[in-house]
């Protein structure tokens, strides 16, 4: 008897931003988070603003993808990414 076995493809994500806003704010819009469909599964997702601030997650047009928009005071923004993905959930 044969059985069709699924192999696990594990992908990380990882990124690292940093700005710098000289404004008295910005409003960023960040599209670099893993997107979760029928062909992946996010197994994990960590994702550190330095300074903490309040976001908004929302689905990008594009099919799958999200995006999180941040408004920012002057001063440095760091993002910091890390997503195991396993590429391999859906087929």
């Amino acid at each position: 008897m044969l059985r069709a076995r699924r192999t696990a493809r594990l992908l990380s994500v990882d990124c690292t931003l940093g700005y710098e806003v000289q404004g008295p704010r910005a409003n960023f819009t960040f599209n670099n988070l893993a997107s979760r469909d029928p062909f992946q599964h996010v197994l994990d997702e960590s994702i550190r603003r330095s300074p903490d601030l309040p976001t908004a997650e929302r689905p990008a047009p594009s099919a799958g993808n999200r995006v999180f928009r941040v408004e920012v005071p002057a001063g440095p923004l760091a993002v910091d990414e890390r997503t195991p993905v396993d590429e391999a959930a859906g087929g």
